[in-house]
């Protein structure tokens, strides 16, 4: 749900794939409200983006911080509450406290694996 100006910096660290909020580039343009991801946006995307890309969402990890994650978190079987709230932590699958995302994710891949 990021901004775009904001999101579009993680193609610098190899992301394929990013969804943002589309602002315009001018503080005096309009706002268009459909450009504007929410909540919901995020499981539509998770469920498009796999099935354009062939894989299974139950095969997927998700990572969330807040409540804005909730919808996602009911979609998914892996998920990772990083630093969440106690609602989104009690959704959540696995929970990983720290500063580091990598480490977040291997927490949910090696979980898996174990499958």
């Amino acid at each position: 749900m990021s901004p775009d100006f904001f999101a579009d910096h993680f193609y610098e660290f190899g992301f394929d794939f990013i969804e943002a909020s589309r602002f315009p580039e001018c503080s005096t343009s309009e706002v268009i409200r459909e450009q504007i991801l929410t909540p919901q946006d995020k499981a539509v995307i998770a469920k498009r983006l796999c099935n354009e890309l062939g894989f299974e969402l139950k095969n997927c990890v998700a990572l969330g911080d807040s409540m804005s994650d909730y919808l996602l978190f009911k979609e998914l079987q892996h998920t990772v509450s990083v630093n969440g709230d106690p609602t989104l932590r009690g959704l959540a699958r696995y929970q990983y406290h720290g500063t580091d995302l990598h480490d977040a994710l291997l927490l949910a891949c090696g979980e898996i694996l174990r499958l």
